[in-house]
């Protein structure tokens, strides 16, 4: 990745985001006063989706007005984030339908009337457009939502726009830094010249700049658990297929899931009641059964975690992705985990991102499942082939490319079928899994506590769950995240240890963008 001085030089030269559509909503935001913004930044800025509902129950807040709030706030602070890509024309319509709903008694399930952002990769068929950051991807309309938009849309949701990424899920080149695409421009940190995190780029900044109370990313290797870590926020990445991947543009399927951004372990957990269960389209999708219907609520308990052994992950030797800031952090964490009552112990081990592993799953298994999808939209998208995305690209590299396309072309020229790719992927997940069972063993830990993205290519390659908790800030005012792992389905051992460390530390998040300005504090 580039450095932050060669980074800021870049973004000066390449292409920045189109401006926004706010026309749609000109009455709505005519109509929101100054005093009431100012009332709205105090009940719902940092509320959860419980408080919402409250809110909505009781008559102080209507869901046409809710979004309006969230569209005043992308205007007025969205054009220096760049995280938002395009907002959804039919946003207030939907909202004020909710509205309605409400009024009548009639309430579609625990997301009515919430307004939620969607990663540019994430298939909605409506006006909206889904192209991955990508040139040759703009003006794509998906005829068809995706699995997990369609239990967004049931549950009550208004799909409010689309967030921006970085350009093919982060896999296009290594060069790039985090949260850049074409179509998207740089997305920024709204914490400070740090890194955003990436891929889910524009869903982690958006989400800490409250442009909505939830948001939706994807994670291969840590692309939900980077833009958590950096920017003071909750995910959990779920097991493989506990969420369908159908209806979203992939890197490999081997590794690929949706998952939340929220403010809170509570919220990540009604989320994962949403979105979870099986999608016929994602045959995978079964092996989760044994989660289908479970109320991922009912483990929100901060009750003594005593008998829970929790490893903090830590390299043997000095790591240049660990400073002195991380291991203070791992410090902190392990000390609440130590107050809630867990045995923490250090897991030394002799590297932290095994990326000779997770690579080649990625390289080799890009093309083919690229293509899958590519051929799955029934014609309408505008390329039928990774080939034809490189050609176009190659036309001009420096406009389309700037950071290069080398893992797009490594990618398209990998000697492997289809065939070999699952073979080759399923190898490496089995000897991931064992890899992790012998370390717990070692340990006697049944959970991997980890800075940031650290630990993210062994739970990814394993198909593993992780949840991300924020731990404060570095003396720079970065925000900084653990990340808890465990073994496959244990989403409720996660929700558990996750809501005891929240409630544990009480990590304190300011409004990142309140009148105009915004630091985060501990």
């Amino acid at each position: 990745m580039s450095d932050r001085n060669t980074q800021l030089q870049l973004e000066s030269t390449y292409r920045r985001r189109e401006p926004l559509d706010f026309t749609p909503f000109d009455a709505a935001l005519e109509a929101l006063t100054a005093a009431r913004i100012a009332e709205l930044d105090e009940i719902v800025l940092n509320a959860t989706l419980n408080e919402l509902q409250a809110l909505f129950a009781g008559g102080s807040l209507t869901s046409a007005e809710f979004a309006t709030y969230c569209i005043w706030r992308i205007r007025e602070y969205d054009e220096a984030l760049q995280s938002v890509d395009e907002l959804n024309p039919q946003a207030l319509i939907l909202a004020h339908q909710r509205d309605l709903e409400r009024g009548q008694g009639q309430i579609m399930g625990s997301l009515h009337g919430i307004p939620i952002l969607l990663k540019d990769n994430v298939n909605t068929a409506d006006t909206m457009q889904t192209t991955a950051g990508a040139a040759i991807m703009i003006g794509f309309h998906a005829a068809e939502d995706a699995f997990l938009v369609m239990k967004l849309r049931e549950a009550g949701a208004i799909i409010l726009g689309k967030c921006n990424m970085s350009e093919w899920a982060f896999f296009m080149s290594s060069d790039a830094p985090s949260g850049y695409s074409f179509r998207g421009g740089q997305t920024r940190n709204p914490y400070g010249t740090f890194d955003a995190g990436g891929s889910s780029t524009g869903s982690g900044v958006a989400l800490a700049a409250g442009f909505a109370p939830v948001t939706i990313g994807t994670e291969t290797c840590g692309s939900l658990v980077s833009p958590a870590c950096q920017n003071s926020l909750v995910t959990i990445k779920p097991s493989i297929a506990l969420i369908s991947r159908s209806g979203v543009i992939p890197i490999v399927d081997a590794m690929d899931t949706a998952g939340p951004f929220t403010r809170t372990v509570a919220d990540a957990a009604l989320m994962l009641n949403v979105l979870a269960g099986q999608d016929e389209r994602d045959p995978d999708t079964a092996a989760t059964a044994p989660l289908f219907g479970t109320d991922f609520t009912q483990f929100l308990d901060a009750s003594d975690l005593a008998g829970l052994g929790v490893g903090l992950w830590r390299p043997q030797t000095e790591d240049a992705l660990m400073g002195e800031d991380d291991h203070a952090a791992l410090d902190r964490a392990g000390e609440a985990l130590t107050r809630a009552g867990a045995r923490v112990v250090d897991v030394r081990v002799e590297k932290t991102m095994p990326f000779e592993t997770v690579f080649p799953v990625l390289t080799n298994g890009f093309r083919h499942c690229l293509n899958t999808y590519l051929a799955a939209q029934g014609g309408a998208a505008p390329v039928r082939s990774m080939a034809d995305i490189v050609a176009f690209n190659d036309t001009s590299l420096d406009h389309y490319a700037p950071y290069n396309q080398a893992l797009l072309v490594d990618s398209q020229n990998a000697p492997v079928s289809p065939e070999e790719y699952y073979t080759f992927a399923a190898e490496k997940r089995a000897a991931m899994r064992e890899y992790i069972a012998s370390v717990m063993m070692e340990y006697d830990v049944q959970v991997i506590a980890s800075i940031g993205y650290n630990f993210s290519a062994y739970y990814a390659t394993a198909g593993y769950p992780a949840l991300a908790v924020p731990c404060g800030y570095h003396t720079t005012g970065e925000p900084v995240g653990i990340t808890f792992s465990a073994r496959y389905l244990e989403e409720p051992l996660l929700i558990r240890v996750g809501f005891a460390f929240e409630q544990a530390t009480q990590w304190r998040r300011l409004p990142v963008l309140r009148g105009g300005a915004g630091t985060a504090q501990a």
